[in-house]
């Protein structure tokens, strides 16, 4: 296997490594920072295109020419993005972009669309599909009302995008950086708006954004979403949480009880699979389990400890990629040539970020590797859509990583899960079971589709406030046995196993 430096030489892969491996000096990209990254700064960006394809983004250093009328705060900086041919690293098109912040500024629709954050503005482009015209990067903006976003979340099938922001009193304009996270601010109301997405950027198909509706809330929250619906957990006493799916549509379904002394983190990874992360007595002690809509456990593992993570779903091929941040004790070199010593010291700890690949159904690990520099956010890896690549930025270069084929059993799973996935839906999003009143969508349908206005932004004030308010019944659900190692016809040696018919816990 060779593997393309990014200049023309090529060498040979080691056993298990990278199947290319792009130096980031011979691209032309800057060193990165640390302090920048600490400070919230987003400097490089990775995106899988396709198997020959990469979009690439970064800060250009360099003079900027000064811009009649440009706000006293304002930090501004020109980023430059490239679509990459792989494995040659050839720029097929570029283009630049002028900043006028140094938070987050792109993301992943899926499809090979992308979301450009310019100031307080919103546009969309889709490079590949324009990538043999005139203007690769041909940006296409939609309305935003509410100023500078402080989060922005793209659903794991690239049909729903969400729109955060808090907003303040009048003329007031809090300094919220953008990311992945949510943060509570004092005297500042959530407003989350939601958009649908369709078409693919190519020719006769638009990338379209369709306002599907929005809410406000007095405290920011994560809300596991998806274009057909979303889970929500209810603590109903002793460390113990229910969870509800509502498609949207007036139909809500059970999908059993977690153990956690936190409140857990809900991840959909398709439309029929989700991960929980709970607590084992400390936020640091995490389990992660995975669970069909038919509200059954698949698999579950424990890590001693856990930074914010951060996803990226291929549910096509029944794969999603964790990134996570951890403390790792600093190696320190030994005199006279001995082997290394670790310093335990917790002064001396440094951050790692670890990036895992998953099969979904069976919980198999596909990949495990280290990015660095470590960042929280999702801009140093990227998972391809059909779950065979991933590419990660580690130790000056853009390393991509073949990742296993999908197996007959891993095949039938992904068929399998698909059972349970609610209906397509292209109406409003109607959060009846976290708002305590649902309402048929006939009679919302007009209201939600139209231009928002703070007036008639629904309020999540109790189901925020006082969780577990609304009770709703929902369907049975019919159970589904999970992945095994065992093969057609054997049976477990030992005994001890849960079996097929144990409830989620």
């Amino acid at each position: 296997m060779l593997l393309a430096a990014g200049n023309g030489t090529a060498f040979a892969a080691e056993k298990n490594g990278p199947a290319m491996k792009l130096s980031l000096e011979s691209l032309g990209i800057p060193g990165i920072s640390t302090s920048f990254l600490d400070a919230g700064t987003s400097m490089l960006t990775i995106h899988l295109l396709d198997d020959s394809h990469l979009l690439v983004t970064f800060s250009k250093r360099g003079l900027l020419p000064r811009l009649e009328g440009d706000p006293k705060d304002d930090d501004d900086r020109v980023v430059v993005a490239e679509v990459l041919e792989l494995p040659t690293g050839k720029v097929m098109a570029q283009t630049e972009w002028r900043m006028h912040d140094h938070s987050r500024y792109l993301w992943s629709l899926g499809q090979g669309r992308f979301l450009l954050r310019i100031g307080s503005g919103f546009s969309t482009f889709a490079p590949l599909a324009k990538l043999g015209e005139k203007e690769p990067f041909a940006r296409t903006s939609f309305p935003w009302r509410h100023g500078l976003a402080s989060a922005v979340f793209v659903s794991e099938d690239g049909g729903m995008l969400t729109l955060m922001a808090q907003v303040a009193a009048p003329n007031a304009r809090p300094q919220i950086d953008v990311g992945d996270t949510v943060e509570v601010h004092q005297d500042l109301t959530t407003v989350m708006e939601f958009y649908r997405l369709k078409g693919t950027g190519a020719e006769g198909s638009p990338v379209e954004v369709t306002s599907a509706g929005s809410l406000r809330s007095p405290v920011p929250f994560y809300l596991p979403l998806d274009s057909r619906g979303y889970l929500w957990p209810t603590e109903v006493g002793n460390n113990m949480w229910s969870v509800m799916f509502d498609d949207m549509q007036g139909k809500t379904a059970p999908m059993g009880q977690l153990q956690s002394s936190c409140t857990p983190r809900l991840e959909m990874v398709s439309h029929s699979e989700y991960l929980a992360l709970t607590c084992r007595g400390a936020d640091d002690r995490v389990r992660m389990a995975s669970y069909g809509l038919d509200a059954q456990e698949t698999w579950q593992e424990d890590f001693g400890d856990f930074g914010p993570p951060v996803f990226q779903a291929a549910p096509a091929a029944g794969r999603f990629a964790m990134s996570r941040k951890v403390e790792a004790p600093v190696v320190l070199p030994t005199a006279l040539g001995g082997p290394p010593m670790m310093n335990n010291d917790a002064a001396s700890t440094a951050d790692r970020q670890e990036v895992r690949v998953y099969q979904t159904a069976s919980g198999s690990l596909l990949l495990k590797t280290d990015a660095s520099p470590a960042i929280k956010t999702a801009e140093n890896f990227s998972l391809s859509e059909d779950g065979t690549e991933l590419a990660v930025v580690r130790e000056g270069a853009i390393e991509v990583f073949k990742l296993p084929g999908l197996t007959a059993r891993d095949k039938d799973d992904v068929a399998e899960v698909a059972k349970f996935a609610p209906p397509e839906d292209t109406g409003p999003v109607l959060l009846g079971l976290l708002t305590g009143r649902p309402k048929a969508r006939e009679t919302v349908k007009a209201a939600a589709m139209a231009e928002p206005q703070p007036a008639a932004l629904a309020d999540v004030s109790a189901a925020v406030d006082a969780p577990g308010n609304a009770k709703v019944a929902g369907p049975a659900v019919p159970k589904r046995k999970p992945p095994t190692l065992l093969k057609p016809g054997e049976k477990a040696q030992f005994g001890g196993s849960k079996g097929a018919e144990a409830a989620p816990q």
